[in-house]
């Protein structure tokens, strides 16, 4: 009896032993099936990119084995917290597999046309992903092919997984359980910086590369990467403080600011990727830019340092229109939409505190870049857009420029008594430059080259003579007025020649590796300031920065606060980038080096703290500096939307 009650006591153990043994399997295997999905999107997504920008796998070597660990764990999370929502894992799965084949396609375009790696803030602006694809497309059939088909199948799959009845459902605990662990999870990789998470990548030996975003792609791998740029969508200054930017702004605060007797009208005219193709050292039929070129040789010109390749022509017009520097943000973010979200004192507004009409023109969408939302913040009256041009004649794959100087000429007509500060953004030049070449191009290049250079260089080149020639009728315009008028012509940013800079590097341009001095050739780009009246003629070179200080100064203006702070800064440096800076007497530098000398590096911190104050603090410059002119508070009371 005793024994027949012992064996039976064991199997009700061993019977309870299985049932809980059973549920736990089930987790288990549920659990395993999460981490393949994850290990599968995770090395695919990383295999392919590099396979699709390189042509070749040989910056796979490059790769290590703990990001990627780490990267599958995001990913799994991903999934997981989708299985723990829904309770369908051929949804959840497809989901993860859907984020990683869109973030690896945009990646694998943004790194072909601007030679730049996916950052967190390019997935902000869907909307320009959207109205590039027609001309990123151009030349790159296959890929969109292959991309459409991988799409066709996420669909697929979705549909199936919401038709069919869960597969693998979860028990309700287990459910909140795994939304929970993959939350964390994704927070603490998010954080990787907090001091409880920081000792373990420490352990790890992963590194965020923010200064080199390419290497950072390169170790960390793309996912990785982006997940641990993303809280640097929240900027910060360590030294910020109320008293800090006081002190560094006192010794402007009583500057005696100043207006011209008789305010000229300022146009200025941002070429779109306008830049001098003859650097090259190639010989062309005619040359592309003759117009511009003659206004360089007669009046005030020289060159600019631009903080952009190919793109992120935002981020030039932010430079241009505020004086802050990019250098100051994360790596990749976008100023117009990540942070301008409040009035900012800037050059349209401070001219509109002095009575002037301020008008901005561009041949594009009035969204892009959420140019809508940011131009009333930084005072302009009035934003004409692609909206307001009707049946806009296109040459290539974007709007001729003759249409935006018809306009420009227009808005000079409007209204006399007041004088006007109009900013205009040209579009015809604009890359990729792969769409099908003319048969009658206007300029034709002489030299033997690649088929591939040849076909990029006669597009930009010819299209570059197109917008040329527009400049030329509007300077002649110009010159027949009687009132005083100031045209600044400069170009935003180099031509995005050539995939991974072959056009560059092919005819020598640049070296590879490149050399500081490579860096400062592919951020350089062309300054006009005509005048329509007498002006001493001056060489130039400065930052873009230090362009809104340039057009007051040649305007009659003379600025107080941080615009005169910019003023003292730009004697001893001429240009700034994030990864470099160019000093009075031409030495490059980078900000971040130890050999960086102790005054220079003061300099560079008190212009990211005034900045900072300016664009995400709370203005305590403004209220230091006097304001007999209207300058501090030119941007205090700005309308929400532009009129019409």
């Amino acid at each position: 009896m005793d024994i027949f009650e012992s064996s039976s006591s064991s199997l009700q153990r061993n019977r309870s032993l299985v049932k809980l043994a059973r549920p736990i399997g089930g987790v288990a295997l549920r659990l395993v099936l999460v981490l393949l999905a994850a290990a599968a999107g995770t090395v695919a997504c990383e295999v392919l990119i590099r396979y699709a920008v390189d042509g070749s796998l040989g910056r796979l070597q490059f790769l290590q084995l703990p990001p990627v660990f780490v990267a599958t764990g995001a990913v799994a999370a991903v999934i997981g917290f989708v299985y723990g929502l829904s309770n369908r894992l051929l949804l959840a799965c497809t989901f993860g597999w859907g984020v990683l084949a869109f973030i690896g396609a945009s990646h694998v375009n943004k790194s072909r046309v601007l030679d730049r790696p996916l950052a967190p803030w390019d997935l902000l602006e869907w909307r320009q992903i959207i109205a590039l694809l027609g001309s990123v497309a151009s030349g790159n059939e296959w890929t969109f092919v292959f991309g459409a088909l991988g799409a066709l199948v996420i669909l697929v799959l979705f549909v199936v997984s919401m038709r069919r009845r869960p597969l693998l459902p979860l028990h309700w605990s287990v459910r909140l359980l795994t939304v929970s662990l993959a939350a964390g999870y994704l927070t603490a990789v998010v954080g990787h910086r907090h001091p409880e998470v920081a000792p373990y990548f420490s352990k790890l030996e992963i590194t965020n590369l923010v200064w080199e975003p390419k290497g950072n792609i390169d170790r960390n791998g793309l996912i990785l990467s982006l997940l641990m740029n993303t809280r640097a969508l929240l900027v910060h200054h360590p030294g910020y403080s109320k008293k800090a930017v006081e002190t560094a702004i006192a010794p402007y605060r009583d500057r005696v600011s100043s207006a011209p007797e008789e305010a000229p009208d300022i146009v200025v005219y941002m070429g779109e990727a306008l830049w001098d193709p003859t650097q090259l050292g190639v010989r062309f039929s005619t040359d592309p830019m003759p117009n511009l070129r003659r206004l360089m040789a007669e009046h005030s010109s020289g060159w600019l340092i631009s903080p952009a390749y190919g793109g992120f022509t935002s981020n030039v017009e932010f430079e241009v229109l505020t004086g802050i520097p990019m250098a100051m943000l994360p790596s990749g973010s976008v100023p117009y939409q990540s942070y301008v979200k409040e009035p900012l004192e800037a050059l349209p507004s401070i001219l509109k505190g002095h009575g002037y009409r301020t008008v901005a023109v561009h041949t594009f969408h009035r969204w892009f870049w959420s140019r809508d939302e940011v131009y009333p913040r930084l005072g302009f009256d009035r934003f004409i857009a692609l909206d307001e041009f009707p049946n806009i004649a296109c040459e290539g794959p974007y709007p001729s420029d003759e249409p935006l100087v018809d306009r420009v000429i227009e808005q000079v007509k409007e209204d006399p008594s007041r004088p006007l500060f109009l900013f205009a953004i040209s579009m015809v030049t604009h890359g990729p430059y792969q769409y099908e070449r003319s048969k009658t191009p206007e300029v034709t290049v002489l030299d033997s080259l690649s088929e591939p250079t040849v076909h990029d260089l006669e597009n930009y080149a010819s299209a570059l003579f197109r917008a040329d020639k527009a400049l030329g009728r509007l300077v002649d315009f110009l010159a027949s007025r009687e009132r005083k008028t100031l045209l600044v012509v400069f170009g935003d940013h180099l031509p995005s020649l050539g995939a991974n800079l072959s056009v560059f590097t092919e005819t020598g341009f640049i070296s590879q590796p490149q050399t500081r001095e490579d860096w400062r050739r592919m951020a350089t780009v062309p300054l006009a300031l005509w005048t329509n009246y007498p002006t001493p003629k001056r060489d130039v070179e400065s930052g873009m920065p230090f362009l809104s200080l340039e057009v007051l100064r040649s305007a009659g203006f003379n600025p107080p606060g941080y615009f005169a702070f910019l003023d003292s800064l730009s004697k001893r440096i001429v240009g700034l980038r994030p990864d470099f800076v160019v000093t009075a007497d031409g030495t490059v530098l980078v900000p971040r080096s130890e050999s960086l000398p102790a005054g220079l590096r003061r300099d560079l911190d008190q212009m990211y703290l005034l900045g900072f104050d300016r664009l995400l603090g709370k203005n305590h410059a403004a209220a230091v500096a006097p304001n007999p002119t209207g300058f501090a508070d030119s941007a205090a009371a700005l309308p929400e939307q532009l009129g019409e």
